[in-house]
């Protein structure tokens, strides 16, 4: 068995900070002009999405509403392997004083299956009394299925499910305990992990999930007692660069191509490319130390 920690979503709003200010922090390798605009929610007018996915809104009616920034897993990922630590996000957040309205902490187990069937029925303690309620997807087994444990209205909750039946192809034996915390004690837990590494704040969400949820259930605490190791990066900021080019740029030039077919769309587009690499070529000449 092995288990590893990753924050899953990360949510948080700042009366202090310009927009340009929240958006030149999250830009990473890459330039302000490569975000995009997106369509805002909850309440927000205007919204601009970085190729990683993460999202920064804003509304010009209500000041009291300020700048909100939203990373959800999939974003979060991208930064990962990307090579950046995605708990900085989060040291950043608390040093600027930003409210967080969300934070999801998981643990990854791998290595072992769990029967979601066998935790659901099993003798616990806790300070969660009610008793963990299973959706299952599938008709005849668990495949996609996840336990939740704790009101989904409440400031937390858990949820557990089959992480590796959700990958392409399916993975074996992963499975993810998170960790679900909204409101007011967003902020509080996102200050307790400030500072801490991957697998303290790792440990420290294992606490939390145990405090709410002890089972009498062997593959669970094993879980829950195991230390988490660090999860390395798998490509750097270029592959990744270059995943958002062909995911993101390519479906737009082609869908720009049969819009305009009286005019040499992919042509014009070489040229430009080419126009670049000599004005990045020339620049990286004059920048050589002498």
């Amino acid at each position: 068995m092995e288990t590893s920690f990753t924050p899953d979503w990360i949510a948080a709003t700042t009366k202090t900070h310009s927009i340009s200010q929240v958006i030149e922090r999250f830009t990473y390798h890459l330039t302000i002009d490569d975000w995009i605009a997106a369509k805002a929610h909850n309440g927000y007018e205007h919204a601009m999405k970085h190729p990683y996915g993460h999202v920064v809104q804003w509304t010009t009616k209500r000041d009291d509403m300020g700048v909100n920034i939203m990373f959800t897993g999939l974003p979060l990922k991208e930064i990962h392997e990307a090579g950046y630590n995605t708990l900085e996000i989060i040291y950043w957040l608390c040093e600027e004083e930003f409210k967080f309205s969300r934070i999801d902490l998981a643990i990854d187990v791998r290595g072992v299956s769990f029967y979601l069937d066998d935790l659901q029925r099993a003798k616990r303690t806790g300070s969660v009394n009610k008793k963990p309620i299973l959706i299952k997807d599938g008709a005849d087994n668990e495949e996609g299925s996840t336990l939740y444990i704790g009101s989904f209205d409440s400031d937390k909750f858990i949820r557990i499910y089959d992480k590796g039946v959700l990958q392409v192809p399916p993975e074996l034996n992963w499975f993810r305990f998170e960790l679900v915390v909204k409101g007011r004690t967003a902020t509080k837990v996102a200050k307790m992990i400030y500072g801490k590494s991957d697998i303290d704040a790792g440990k420290f969400t294992q606490g939390v999930m145990r405090s709410m949820f002890n089972p009498e259930h062997n593959d669970y605490q094993a879980a829950i007692d195991a230390d988490p190791v660090k999860v390395a990066s798998t490509k750097d900021a270029s592959h990744s660069t270059y995943d958002w080019l062909m995911s993101s740029i390519t479906p737009v030039l082609a869908r720009v191509i049969l819009e305009l077919p009286h005019r040499d769309v992919l042509r014009t587009f070489e040229q430009e490319v080419e126009k670049h690499i000599r004005e990045l070529a020339a620049k990286s000449l004059t920048q050589r130390p002498k």
